[in-house]
Parts: C-alpha cells; structure tokens; sequence
C-alpha cells in the first residue's frame, strides 16, 4: 500500500481519475490494503481508461448510508515511469537503433531499385550505340588509312622533289664548272682537264707568269667554284720551260655533297 504522502500526492493531481466505488462489504472483509487498491483499481478502470497495472491508487473510505455496502472516494492516476534506469536506456538506444536500421533498410532497397534501372537504363542506351560506335570506328580506320596513305604520297612527293632537285645539280654541275674556269680569261693558261677518280672530280693544271699571277688566279677560281657548288684542293707548283710561261700550277675539284 502507498503512504499518506502518496495518498495526498494523488488526490491533489488534478489530472487524476475521481470516482465513489461502492463494494459490498462481504466482498471487502478479508482485504489487505494492496489487495483493496487492486480491487478498486479493476473497478474504476472502464471509466478511467487506465490499466488496473498501471494504475497508482488513492483511496479512502466514505460513509454510504448502507452498512451493507462499503463505499470509496477512489482517486486514480497512471504510474509515473522511473527516469535513468538501464532498461529504459537501452530501450531507447535499441529504438533508436531499430529506427536507424529501418531507414537505412529502406534507402538502399531505394538505391538498388535506382541503380537497377540506371544499369537498365545505359544497357539499352549502350545498344543503341553499338551501331553507330561501329560504324564511328571503321569511319575511324578509313581515316587512319587515308591519313597514313597521304603521308606516304606526300614523303615520296618530297623525295621525287629532292631526287629532281639533285638530278638537275648534277647535270648542271660541269657547265657551271666550266663556267666558272671560263671566267679567268686570259690570266693563265688551261694546259690540262681530266676525269678524277671518284664521280665528279676534275684534275686540271694551268700555267702563269709567275708565282703570284698563278696564286691570285687560284684564290679567284676557288671562291668562283665554291659559288656554284664545287671544292677545290689546289695541287703542285712547279716551273715550266720554254713556251713564256714560267710556272705550273696542278689542282683537283670535287663537286660538294
């Protein structure tokens, strides 16, 4: 049974459930005060909504005017439940827990459904594309080979040039040689010109004056030939008799790679 500060507590909770219980009185005898209040409890709980188990009780005895019949100001209030306690702790955590659960339960059954249609989705996408991915890579191989075959073409455009542009050094290379001993005029005497030994070589000899005559006219002819393309190694000096001419001048002339 609760105590007389209980007691008042409840029947001065002005949320709490008021009601006179009558009981007959043999049905009373015998009671303890725990048993009474669960009686009572039972008694009020239709109209006061409150669970005999859950139901903290108050009462206290009134007169009826029949001694046969007991009579009870019953007063009823819900139990207060106990804050801090371990149970109650981990049921919260554990709701918690459940309710986290649940949602993460839910979002990835969302995302699988999402992702199951994305897959679905590009499949399709992609075999649409297979096609034109197709044709896209055999326009990009005929390109390739378009661009290969150009290159090609276009090499042996360069190399035809070149080979015409050394065709035509080399047929000119003996005129502009000749040329070019021509323009000594009368300064010396061209006493010989002969093939060298190797392709487009010359041998020649020529006579001057003298020494110095024949130095300035093999300066002249060495950058006149260096002009159009030819290199010459000058050769012996040696002295001539008779004939006016007094020296001798040799050389070679290669035509330049």
């Amino acid at each position: 049974m609760i105590g007389e500060k209980e007691m008042k507590r409840i029947f001065s909770d002005r949320n709490a459930f008021r009601r006179t219980v009558n009981l007959a009185a043999v049905q009373v005898e015998g009671l303890s005060d725990d048993e009474l209040s669960t009686a009572l409890a039972y008694e009020v709980e239709p109209y006061s909504m409150i669970p005999a188990a859950e139901a903290e009780v108050a009462w206290k005895e009134i007169d009826g005017g029949d001694i046969a019949v007991k009579s009870f100001d019953v007063a009823i209030v819900r139990k207060q439940k106990k804050r801090g306690s371990i149970g109650e702790g981990l049921e919260k955590y554990l709701k918690i827990f459940v309710v986290h659960a649940i949602v993460l339960v839910v979002a990835l059954a969302v995302d699988y459904v999402l992702l199951k249609r994305e897959i679905s989705t590009l499949g399709d996408s992609l075999m649409r594309r297979a096609p034109l991915q197709s044709e896209i890579d055999q326009l990009a191989k005929r390109r390739n080979a378009s661009l290969a075959e150009a290159a090609r073409v276009r090499t042996l455009r360069e190399e035809t040039i070149r080979s015409q542009n050394e065709c035509e050094r080399l047929r000119g290379a003996y005129p502009r040689f000749f040329k070019a001993l021509a323009g000594l005029g009368g300064k010396v005497v061209v006493k010989s010109l002969s093939a060298g030994d190797e392709p487009f070589t010359v041998k020649f000899s020529f006579a001057a004056i003298n020494e110095r005559a024949g130095a300035e006219v093999m300066a002249d002819l060495t950058e006149a030939l260096a002009k159009c393309g030819w290199e010459l190694t000058p050769g012996d000096i040696g002295a001539v008799l008779g004939g006016g001419a007094t020296v001798e001048f040799s050389g070679k002339a290669k035509l330049a790679q």
